[in-house]
């Protein structure tokens, strides 16, 4: 059956990256830190993707910047094999909203009194460990 589809890697050294983000005074850091790798509201069939299931190391990188993605306050990591992978699931006929893909781990979202000065904040520039690519149909009112 084809459907909607997320596929994301969950990072597994969360805790370190948290620490580092809560020591330059970032607060309210997003509990479920990730990278997605593709969000196709196209219906495809998920049965029929090839995952990575493997771990996957973002070494570290001193070229981390940190941006705004609409209410979001995103660290972009640049990565080759992200892309390959994003590019992957484009040829299998998953759908993206956006002119390109920019792999990044959201760190928060800005509310009313939590707007951060994103250029007095030091991305993180350690390794980066990615757990393996996790595919789920996409609900309605479910957004990345």
């Amino acid at each position: 059956m084809k459907e909607p589809v997320y596929i994301h890697r969950e990072v597994m050294n969360k805790d370190e990256i948290k620490e580092h983000f809560r020591v330059e005074g970032v607060e309210d850091l997003y509990e479920k830190m990730h990278i997605t790798v593709a969000y196709s509201k196209e219906p495809v069939e998920i049965a029929d993707l090839e995952l990575d299931l493997e771990e996957v190391i973002l070494e570290e990188d001193l070229e981390r910047t940190m941006e705004l993605f609409g209410e979001a306050n995103v660290m972009l990591v640049s990565d080759d094999y992200l892309a390959n992978r994003h590019s992957y699931y484009r040829l299998q006929g998953c759908s993206y909203d956006f002119p390109s893909y920019s792999p990044h781990i959201t760190l928060n979202y800005n509310v009313e009194d939590a707007v951060l000065d994103l250029k007095g904040i030091a991305p993180y520039t350690g390794k980066i460990v990615l757990g393996p690519e996790i595919a789920a149909a996409i609900e309605e009112d479910e957004e990345d």
